[in-house]
């Protein structure tokens, strides 16, 4: 029932999570092979997207790979500075901010304040607040961080989808003629339904840094995919999202929740629906490194007999249906 019948034809990455979920649930008949996903490759290839968006006049396209950039893919800290020069270059203020940060801030490599003023006055003209400041209270001013990779595409997304389209007025409905008697239909045969499957164990899709509660920039990326799949399959009808924290870790009990709350944040923020989630946290009684689990707890053929984490259930946390 939960066959994927078009992995051959998407993206790498999203056959990838998708055959994450989806070995998740009894029954399916295709899923690739996780073991050869290469995340750093899918990465560079999105990277290698952002060269061409950027070297074709898109600002926002440059402004993404100095995001992707930055976030040690490819070149790091110089690669990031050229996209986000090329980005001011074609007029957007934000690259410009970006490019003043790295020439005053970066690397001292990179530093050339003559050149970052420049582009912090650029910024500021254009009505960026953020640079204003900079130029006003240098000692002082609180710097942004590098642009964040969802929030660009979130932007790019919405100006590509244009104003909502005009919404026609009801038309009166036309006249019905009175039902004629029909003769009466025969039961159906009732069908037994078949007894749901156990589940196998759960897929890890975040990771997180010590005592932290945002997930590596990496795994973030993962997310996106977890979506698509989710929408290509409304099979899947709730999932366990579980949080977990490491025995080192500090208040490790509201640590994981913490850690399932904010994904699931993410995850309908990128359009989830917040009723196919449920965060729980399981303090540290799983071992191993902090981490979220996604566990598929409810589907129409199938139902959970067991946590994803068998020592929370034994510490008495309820196995919900």
């Amino acid at each position: 029932m939960f066959i994927l019948q078009v992995l051959g034809s998407t993206p790498r990455s999203v056959a990838c999570v998708a055959g994450l979920l989806l070995s998740l649930v009894p029954g399916c008949a295709a899923r690739p092979p996780v073991s050869d996903c290469g995340f750093e490759a899918y990465q560079m290839e999105r990277l290698g997207n952002a060269w061409d968006s950027c070297d074709r006049g898109d600002a926002v396209g440059c402004l993404l790979g100095g995001s992707l950039a930055e976030h040690h893919v490819g070149g790091g800290a110089f690669e990031a500075l050229g996209f986000y020069r090329k980005a001011c270059e074609r007029g957007l203020a934000e690259g410009c901010y970006h490019q003043g940060r790295l020439q005053l801030r970066g690397d001292a490599s990179l530093l050339d304040p003559a050149a970052a003023n420049a582009a912090l006055a650029s910024a500021c003209q254009h009505g960026f607040a953020s640079a204003c400041e900079a130029i006003e209270e240098p000692g002082t001013v609180m710097w942004l961080g590098p642009p964040d990779e969802y929030e660009i595409v979130r932007r790019a997304e919405a100006v590509d989808a244009g104003p909502p389209e005009a919404v026609e007025q009801p038309t009166p409905p036309p006249t019905v003629e009175p039902l004629q008697p029909v003769q009466p239909i025969e039961p159906a045969v009732t069908v037994e339904p078949e007894t749901p499957a156990e589940l196998p164990p759960c897929a890890v899709v975040t990771r997180f840094a010590p005592r932290s509660t945002s997930p590596t920039p990496e795994d973030a990326l993962t997310l996106r995919e977890v979506r698509k799949v989710l929408d290509a399959h409304p099979e899947i009808l709730l999932l366990d999202v579980e949080g977990h924290a490491s025995t080192t870790e500090a208040r490790p009990k509201e640590l994981a929740q913490r850690r399932a709350d904010q994904i699931v944040r993410l995850l309908v923020s990128l359009g989830v629906e917040r009723s196919r989630l449920r965060p729980r946290g399981f303090s540290d009684l799983c071992p191993g490194p902090p981490r979220v689990e996604l566990c598929v707890a409810r589907a129409t053929s199938a139902a959970v007999h067991r946590l994803g984490c068998p020592a929370a259930e034994a510490a008495g946390y309820p196995v919900e249906r």
